[in-house]
């Protein structure tokens, strides 16, 4: 990196404030900040009248983090703190990179914190790790390298890895650039930060709203060495989901879901129950009816062909052609969550991929891009598919999924949700590696690197998923995936995207519809008190298990209906 100018993340030029053509944008950026605070001041109002009051001094603690500043995000810790410390007393304490952080310190209060560690004004500073960050990388020679470091308390390499790619907005930076050495330092002073922290503390349990880049992933893994529970507190498709995570198995593995060892021993009646809401899912998904922004990219179901032959039409495609859909991945949106180990990357694996296919003329492969792949950044598939071969084709960006999966007699993820969504439509999928699903029968995974181009040189061979397999595909699209049903009357949570006017939904949640937030937070308590580690699924058993209950409250079974879960 040719530059006088020292690295640092977010930097930018000390001059471009004279850029006279940013002004107008200023203004208006200005007043929106100022309509933005009005909003979250009300809010937080509200969170003052409605917590759960602090907990006295010398009981246990909680810690949150106030790094994500988003409405959603903390009326989710709200509801998740309601519960946690109705059961035990506990402090909050809040996580904050710097005193700066002053909105985000506010909210907190409001929401009953009283003690704050801003990461970046401890004694633990960031310069006096760079020695020893210097030390692990001199004698890394690949990105493989990068990965296979031996780093305190064995947290996994692969936390500053995806941390570089996610500040950087890079699928694969240079090994020389100076973000390596920083991010790892970084890395190694937020573990000793958190590790003085849980020392001088009694931390009983972790809350964070992401637990994968450096300055969520100390605290998160420092718990797990701890033994303290951590939770992700996140929510997708406009429903809360809670991870509980407790070990390393757990990290690897961090959105909701449930085994199918334990999907199949549940009664018969249950399992299909939660096939046909599978099916209702995967219909409801391709409508692309919903706020949240992946759901809404990646389905456009104006003028959507009806069947194959029309999709292949639409396409462009030869009716008589074995097709191949290869699902590409936003870059670096953190590849390694559920512990990727065939690849460095996703760049390694679409190199690799790339390569792979340019072999199969059997099969005419179609490159479909992630559908956020403009708005997460400026790589595009496109800068690395060049001068392929005429059986190889790039779809545009906004091709709708459901349009291609129809089209394809294949499809290849590394552990995306076409995994489930496109073998439930009946073509065999290709997995790359490690995924959320991977001890479900619906992907063909891939066990390494050689068995991954394996799996590629016969695509044109795979078997089809059987009736049984589609319908276990469905099932789990419904439990990890699909909102919680409607006559739970839990919440609807807008995406995290939707920016100022989530307050207002907010308000409306806290004032009209505070019968549901009583709803969701009782849920959650028991959920807490069940032992289980996936809040929306727990939900989701326990309603089919009421709804099957005899007329005197008894399932079938005979077990009360309210302490049966199912797993």
């Amino acid at each position: 990196m040719n530059s006088d100018i020292p690295y640092r993340p977010g930097h930018r030029s000390p001059l471009r404030w004279l850029d006279l053509r940013r002004i107008p944008g200023g203004i208006r950026w200005r007043l929106n900040q100022l309509q933005t605070r009005r909003a979250r001041k009300s809010v937080e109002v509200l969170y003052r009248n409605t917590s759960q009051k602090a907990a006295p001094p010398g009981t246990p603690y909680v810690i949150a983090d106030g790094m994500y500043d988003n409405p959603n995000h903390f009326f989710r810790m709200k509801l998740f703190l309601d519960a946690l410390c109705g059961q035990t007393d506990m402090q909050r304490m809040g996580i904050l990179r710097t005193s700066r952080e002053t909105d985000a310190k506010g909210t907190l209060e409001s929401l009953g914190f009283n003690t704050f560690l801003n990461l970046e004004e401890t004694p633990h500073q960031l310069d006096t790790f760079r020695p020893q960050a210097r030390a692990l990388l001199a004698g890394v020679k690949s990105h493989a390298d990068l990965l296979d470091l031996d780093l305190p308390e064995d947290i996994p390499a692969y936390v500053f890895y995806d941390t570089v790619l996610k500040v950087l907005r890079h699928p694969q930076p240079a090994l020389d650039h100076p973000a390596w050495e920083y991010h790892l330092a970084e890395l190694l002073r937020n573990m000793a930060i958190y590790a003085d922290l849980f020392d001088r503390y009694d931390i009983r349990a972790v809350a964070f709203s992401h637990g994968w880049k450096n300055e969520y992933a100390a605290a998160v893994w420092t718990a797990i060495r701890r033994n303290v529970p951590a939770y992700h507190i996140t929510a997708y498709y406009e429903t809360l989901r809670i991870r509980r995570i407790a070990d390393a198995t757990d990290y690897a593995c961090p959105k909701e879901g449930l085994s199918f060892a334990d999907f199949c021993a549940m009664p018969e009646e249950t399992r299909e129950a939660f096939i046909a809401k599978g099916w209702t899912n995967l219909n409801d998904r391709a409508t692309g009816a919903t706020s949240d922004i992946n759901g809404r990219s990646a389905y456009v179901s104006d003028s959507r062909p009806s069947d194959r032959e029309a999709a292949r039409q639409a396409l462009g495609i030869p009716t008589e052609a074995r097709v191949g859909l290869i699902y590409a991945h936003a870059w670096y949106d953190f590849p390694h969550i559920f512990g990727l180990g065939n690849f460095t990357d996703f760049r390694d694996w679409m190199t690799v991929t790339l390569e792979a296919i340019q072999q199969n003329r059997n099969v005419l492969w179609l490159l479909k891009p992630h559908p956020l792949e403009s708005w997460y950044g400026t790589f595009r598939l496109a800068d690395m598919a060049t001068n392929m071969p005429d059986n190889i084709r790039i779809l545009p960006e906004k091709t709708d999924s459901l349009t291609a999966t129809r089209a394809a007699d294949l499809g290849v993820t590394v552990h995306g949700t076409a995994g489930f969504e496109a073998a439930a439509h009946g073509i065999p999928v290709i997995s790359a590696d490690k995924s959320y699903y991977s001890d479900w029968p619906f992907v063909h995974q891939a066990r390494s690197r050689e068995h991954y181009l394996t799996l590629l040189s016969n695509a044109a061979d795979l078997r089809a998923p059987t009736p049984e397999v589609r319908a276990a595909a469905a099932a789990f699209a419904y439990l990890s995936g699909a909102p919680h049903p409607s006559d739970m009357g839990m919440l609807t949570l807008r995406c995290d995207s939707t920016g100022t006017p989530l307050y207002q939904d907010i308000v409306e949640h806290l004032k009209a519809n505070s019968a549901a937030c009583d709803r969701e937070t009782a849920l959650i308590s028991e959920w807490l008190a069940s032992g289980t580690d996936s809040y929306s699924v727990y939900g989701k058993i326990k309603h089919q298990n009421n709804l099957q209950a005899t007329a005197d409250g008894k399932l079938k079974n005979g077990a009360p209906a309210e302490q049966h879960t199912g797993y």
